[in-house]
């Protein structure tokens, strides 16, 4: 997936607001949060090449447990992974 194709996705600017919601409050009780949001990053940077964006999105999966919700999990953490998840899925 390109770059162009990253941004024309129309839930991007979504995804982006809401996972540094997510990171602001829950990141205390679930730290991996914070290498999720930092490798979404990497997937959405222009100057970030195929390899780099595979293993951004392996990171993910891992750090997510494959995006399973935690327990505590509100809307807003739903709805990251969701998104989350579909961005993902068109990364080969």
């Amino acid at each position: 997936m390109t770059y162009e194709e990253i941004m024309e996705l129309d839930y991007l600017p979504e995804l982006e607001k809401k996972m540094a919601k997510l990171v602001r409050v829950h990141g205390e009780n679930h730290p991996e949060l914070h290498a999720v949001a930092e490798n979404f990053r990497t997937v959405i940077l222009p100057e970030s090449g195929n390899a780099a964006k595979e293993l951004a999105k392996a990171r993910i999966l891992h750090e997510t447990d494959n995006l399973t919700l935690p327990a505590d999990a509100c809307l807003v953490y739903a709805r990251v992974f969701e998104l989350l998840g579909d961005l993902l899925a068109r990364i080969e």
